[in-house]
């Protein structure tokens, strides 16, 4: 049951956070729960600590339906050393598992039937080859446990965090999926820095958001830290961002707010908490120039198989280019473009890449193209595109102008440009054709062939460097001739 309701709360929470918290898609994928920081597992627990997961131990069900059966688990652990509260050496999480008969392994399944029909019979010898069964199945798992989106096994280095329940003062994790972390030496090794730290940081009476603020950025700077540092930082200038908004419009319409103003604009997150705007304020100059030599001296993406996007981009990447085009330059934008131009698989980030490269140019028409392959950006490669989708490149002198405004950062009037005369297509029509729609007299085999989504992202892609290309150019030789 406290899995049941642990799965419904997070359900919840997603939904809610979905509703009312501004921020970019790829922060929030459908269907995940929130993850949570290194900042928030450590405030959030009385006890880290390091150790290895020994084996897995199931015990008889505890309950059992037609539907379903729940399955005690002890989890065990040997612990090589404390970061956070009282040491010890060993340590057995226990847990309840709901297992539904529909999804057990055949082999389960095949012991729970008769030998004559297959049918289930509701006797003790079909019960006793059942818990055989089961015992078969753990034998065969050799102890291997699945956490998060990483299967676990024996052996394996782990980061534990974990609260003490009240009443019971057993154990558990301190947040049901991120509060067990299997660990490479690398990464242990950099997150063991980064929690001590945080203990030296929260000893004070009075921890100060400079501190922790400059230890958000010493953990961007490791790409095995990168997203705690980052996500951290955006959710907090997104959060400052809705503050700054709602402001202005109740300084604009100061009317009553309805009954389900609370759906819609979140209360303010307590200290230090994930979201906090203090940490956005605190940030300083010399801390946003670290953060953009960091995404400008980070290793460039490399083409690895069997990665999510194809590529070695490290986790935190994507709050990092949404947190430095706040303040980001035209070298930022160059690099953004070249990273655009390596062509990742992942057309969710070039997606934001287009986005970011858009708003740090200030550029109407690549935000018009950039708009244009985001709304196409899940379709898959060979599904035929939809015909008002547009990506021909028009070459006007109206956009050429277009380019030179740019580089004295004015707005570009795309539509004027897109419609121009010279824009429009010519189309004649046969001579010798009957009266009547062209089109229809056309043979079939003359007939173009539509576009997929595929081909259209890559003709939006490359319309769009071209574009930045050429801004990038203007912006640089009249920087140049500053």
């Amino acid at each position: 049951m406290l899995r049941f309701l642990l799965s419904a709360a997070s359900i919840f929470v997603l939904l809610t956070a979905t509703l009312i918290l501004p921020g970019p898609v790829s922060a929030r994928r459908c269907g995940e729960k929130m993850p949570v920081t290194l900042l928030s597992l450590y405030r959030n627990s009385e006890f880290i600590y390091v150790g290895t997961y020994d084996r897995s131990e199931e015990s008889e069900a505890t309950e059992e339906t037609a539907d379903y059966r729940v399955i005690p688990i002890e989890k065990h652990f040997s612990i090589s050393s404390a970061l956070k509260g009282e040491s010890r050496k060993l340590l057995v999480l226990e847990e309840s598992e709901y297992r539904y008969k529909n999804q057990e392994p055949a082999e389960e399944a095949e012991t729970e039937n008769d030998s004559d029909g297959g049918a289930k019979v509701d006797n003790s010898d079909d019960g006793a080859a059942s818990e055989e069964s089961d015992e078969a199945g753990s034998e065969d798992d050799a102890g291997e446990l699945e956490t998060g989106d990483s299967e676990l096994k024996p052996g394996d280095s782990v980061l534990l965090f974990l609260s003490k329940d009240e009443d019971s003062e057993q154990l558990d994790l301190s947040d049901y999926t991120d509060g067990l972390k299997k660990m490479t030496p690398e990464e242990l090794s950099a997150y063991e820095v980064r929690i001590r730290e945080l203990n030296g940081i929260f000893s004070a009476e009075k921890p100060k958001y400079s501190d922790v603020v400059a230890w958000l950025v010493r953990c961007a700077e490791n790409p095995f830290t990168r997203w705690e540092g980052t996500f951290e930082l955006q959710q907090s200038f997104q959060q400052m961002d809705w503050q700054e908004a709602r402001a202005k419009e109740a300084a604009e319409k100061p009317e009553p707010e309805s009954e389900n103003s609370e759906l819609y604009f979140p209360e303010q997150p307590k200290e230090f908490d994930t979201g906090d705007p203090n940490f956005a304020k605190a940030l300083s100059e010399g801390e946003k120039l670290i953060l953009t030599n960091i995404l400008l001296n980070r290793d460039g993406p490399k083409k690895v198989a069997n990665t999510e996007d194809g590529t070695t981009m490290a986790r935190g990447d994507r709050e990092l280019i949404e947190l430095v085009k706040r303040w980001g330059d035209l070298d930022v934008a160059v690099n953004l473009v070249d990273q655009l131009r390596y062509g990742s698989p992942d057309t969710g980030w070039n997606a934001d890449l287009m986005s970011s490269i858009a708003s740090i140019l200030d550029d109407e028409e690549l935000s018009g193209i950039s708009d244009n392959y985001s709304s196409i950006q899940w379709q898959s490669d060979d599904d035929a595109a939809e015909a008002e989708i547009e990506t021909e490149e028009v070459e006007t002198e109206n956009t050429e102008q277009a380019i030179d405004a740019a580089a004295d950062i004015t707005a570009v009037d795309v539509e004027q440009t897109m419609n121009s005369p010279e824009a429009a297509p010519i189309v004649e029509a046969d001579a010798t054709a009957p009266e009547g729609n062209v089109s229809e007299a056309a043979p079939e085999k003359d007939k173009p062939k539509k576009k997929t989504y595929g081909e259209a992202r890559a003709e939006l892609l490359q319309k769009f460097l071209d574009r930045a290309d050429k801004l990038i150019a203007k912006l640089q030789d009249k920087k140049n001739d500053n």
